[in-house]
């Protein structure tokens, strides 16, 4: 039974992060997403940029190199250091100019840059008229559950639960409510069919703000860099530099002690 459990135990470790503290948890994910962007190539806004489970892995290895840093020699110690600074240095010097690590390789040539304006706008007026229609369903019920929510307030939790709860009823009200109402006015077919569109609706509004805010983020980069290429030529060496030693520091960590 002892041998089973050591095995779970095991197991479920190499599944999960596991931190002595929750500042070294912090810490470690921190440095896993600034990693993590650091090995993220451009692409194309709709797709997903980073998935969750490649910070995690890179979280995990972060943890396990940390590990090893207790048997290192000091000059290993101080190379970790030294990368640990210039990481958070280079986060700092994207932050402050608006711009997203990811971003620091894409493309400045003013053919992409239309062809860019042009995907997002045609991506725009598609599904703007569908995505407001989204919002104005659903800003009302969401807007009172917040005021419900944050009511009588006992714990951090508490506003995030009731107001999951709160807007989950009053979105049922109002769908049913504004059923009634059409299928009174247009009949049961033309009901069904008009709740089922505002989930979708719905659905189009988060999309919509989402591909919005990374679009203008993209874009702003992009501007950026057009107007200050010197500022894009730092940042690109910079980045080329982070990589090629977060490499070797990482090869170097793993090589066994002679």
């Amino acid at each position: 039974m002892e041998g089973l459990t050591a095995d779970i135990d095991a197991r479920l470790r190499a599944l999960t992060l596991n931190y002595s503290s929750a500042d070294d948890a912090s810490r470690a994910a921190a440095l896993a997403s600034v990693i993590s962007a650091l090995f993220t190539e451009p692409v194309r806004i709709g797709r997903v940029d980073r998935q969750l489970s490649v910070d995690a892995d890179v979280a995990r290895r972060v943890g396990a190199l940390a590990g090893r840093l207790g048997t290192a020699t000091p000059a290993q110690r101080e190379r970790a250091d030294a990368l640990a600074r210039r990481l958070a240095a280079f986060q700092r010097a994207t932050a402050e100019r608006g711009v997203l690590i990811e971003d620091v390789a894409i493309s400045v040539r003013r053919r992409d840059g239309v062809r860019f304006a042009a995907r997002e706008a045609w991506i725009v007026a598609v599904a703007a008229p569908f995505a407001t229609w989204g919002w104005l369903n659903h800003w009302l019920p969401f807007h009172a559950a917040r005021i419900i929510a944050m009511r009588s307030v006992q714990s951090a939790a508490d506003p995030a639960m009731r107001t999951i709860v709160a807007g989950a009823a009053l979105v049922a009200l109002a769908y049913a409510a504004q059923g009634i109402a059409v299928g009174a006015l247009f009949g049961w077919v033309s009901a069904a069919f008009y709740l089922v569109s505002l989930p979708l609706a719905a659905e189009a509004n988060f999309f919509l703000r989402e591909r919005l805010d990374r679009a203008r983020r993209r874009a702003k980069a992009y501007l950026l860099f057009r107007q200050e290429p010197g500022v894009r030529n730092a940042l690109t060496a910079e980045l080329a530099a982070l990589r090629g030693e977060t490499l070797a520091l990482d090869e170097e960590l793993r090589a066994p002690s002679v």
